[in-house]
């Protein structure tokens, strides 16, 4: 759990206008850049939930978060209009921590068995197709040979009602989450270009103090 401390934030990622992304340069009014109306309505509702009104075109291409274990996070690519939430979790899908497997809304509530009670979650709600997002807090580091296995196996399905769904809008639509040009995903992997970035200009600056010290000697 990292601390909740705003003023100490060394960098923000906000989401920009898609037509003003190719001018920045040109652009004097940050008005004409962000996407003020987005920012304030994350900033007012940052997730919501799903309910028996929502429309299900409206569950496609979003950022999914597990409020009971942050590291379950998906980004859902269509409604898998073909399974219930009473069908059984297909058998190729690797258990990854899951403890409770007998359908694919047991699947998606990672609550304690003391806590769980599957019966309350609107039984009819649509099931989804997702990829899960890989647990890499640095996602420039070399995938490791036991990351692979799960690196290859992204792709699951959950339902919406348990889970927390991301009010950031997305830009595009893409493949996979390796590609998916959005702020949520941007969000997941800008912490370890900056690390990056950081570690180069760090060495640079040894670097620098070392070629003065030895001038001066």
């Amino acid at each position: 759990m990292y601390e909740h401390d705003i003023e100490r934030l060394s960098y923000w990622v906000v989401p920009a206008l898609s037509n003003a992304l190719s001018s920045v340069s040109s652009r004097n009014d940050i008005n004409q850049v962000l996407d003020l109306e987005q920012i304030r309505k994350v900033s007012r509702d940052p997730v919501w939930k799903w309910t028996a009104e929502t429309n299900s075109q409206d569950l496609i291409d979003k950022y999914f978060v597990d409020p009971m274990n942050g590291g379950r996070r998906y980004f859902s690519n269509c409604i898998a209009s073909h399974l219930k939430p009473q069908d059984p979790v297909p058998t190729h899908k690797p258990r990854q921590n899951h403890k409770f497997m007998s359908n694919i809304l047991d699947y998606t509530d990672s609550k304690w068995l003391k806590s769980r009670d599957i019966t309350r979650w609107n039984q009819n709600q649509p099931v989804l197709q997702v990829e899960k997002i890989p647990f890499r807090r640095n996602h420039l580091a070399r995938v490791e040979d036991k990351e692979k296995k799960e690196l290859d196996e992204l792709k699951t399905y959950i339902c919406p009602e348990p889970l927390h769904i991301s009010n950031v809008s997305t830009m595009v639509k893409p493949a996979t989450w390796r590609s998916r040009l959005t702020i949520s995903a941007a969000r997941n992997t800008f912490r370890g270009h900056v690390l990056r970035i950081a570690s180069h200009y760090s060495q640079v600056r040894e670097l620098l103090d070392s070629t003065r010290c030895l001038r001066c000697d």
